[in-house]
C-alpha cells in the first residue's frame, strides 16, 4: 500500500524536477502523502484491533454458555458424553446444549443459525435459552421446538432462522424421542 503512495505521484515529481529544477513544493506533496498514509494506517489498526477484541470478548461469551466441563454428569455413571464446536469465524450461530429436563430425562440439543458473525450468535443464544426454558416445562421434542418456533417468528424482524435437532432421552428406558425443525 505504502508503494501505491509512493509510485503514483512519482511521474508528476520527475517531470517537475527535470522541467523545472527540484521544487519544494513536490517534495513537500510527497511528505503530505507519506504523512496521510502514516495517520490512515495508524487508525485503521486501532479500528481493527478494537474490532478484534470486541470478537475475542463475543467468543469468550459464546464459548462461555456452551457446555465445557466434561464429563458433564459425573455423578451419572450409566452414560457419558462429550462435545465441542469451533465456529467458523471468531463467533457463530452453530450451538449445542445437553441438560437434565428432570432426573430421568436428558435432551439434547445441536443447532445452526443461518449466517454467521454477531449477528448468528446473538440469535443462537436466543434460541438456545428458548429452547431450554420451554424444555424444562415439559412436552416432546415437537411440542418444544413449535412452541419455540412461534416465539421465534414472532419478533424476528432480521428474518433469521434457525435448524435444530433434538431428543430427549428417557434414562430409564433408553427410549429417544426426538424432532428436527427449521425455524
Amino acid at each position: 500500500m505504502l508503494l501505491i503512495f509512493l509510485i503514483t505521484p512519482l511521474p508528476s515529481v520527475l517531470i517537475s524536477v527535470f522541467t523545472y529544477g527540484i521544487s519544494i513544493n513536490n517534495v513537500m506533496a510527497m511528505l503530505d502523502i507519506l504523512v496521510m498514509y502514516a495517520i490512515l494506517n495508524i487508525e485503521q489498526g486501532r479500528e481493527k484491533s478494537a474490532v478484534e477484541k470486541e470478537l475475542s470478548t463475543a467468543r469468550s461469551i459464546q464459548e462461555g454458555v456452551l457446555p465445557s466441563t466434561f464429563p458433564l454428569f459425573p455423578e451419572r455413571d450409566e452414560f457419558d458424553v462429550h462435545a465441542s464446536m469451533d465456529p467458523a469465524k471468531e463467533v457463530g450461530g452453530d450451538f449445542y446444549d445437553i441438560f437434565f429436563v428432570d432426573h430421568d430425562h436428558l435432551a439434547l440439543v445441536m443447532g445452526d443459525v443461518a449466517g454467521k458473525g454477531i449477528p448468528a450468535a446473538l440469535f443462537m443464544l436466543m434460541s438456545r435459552t428458548l429452547i431450554k426454558n420451554r424444555a424444562m416445562m415439559g412436552g416432546t421434542p415437537a411440542e418444544v421446538l413449535q412452541d419455540v418456533n412461534k416465539q421465534l417468528y414472532a419478533d424476528n424482524k432480521a428474518r433469521m432462522f434457525v435448524t435444530i435437532w433434538m431428543a430427549i432421552i428417557d434414562m430409564n428406558t433408553g427410549h429417544m424421542f426426538e424432532a428436527n425443525a427449521g425455524h
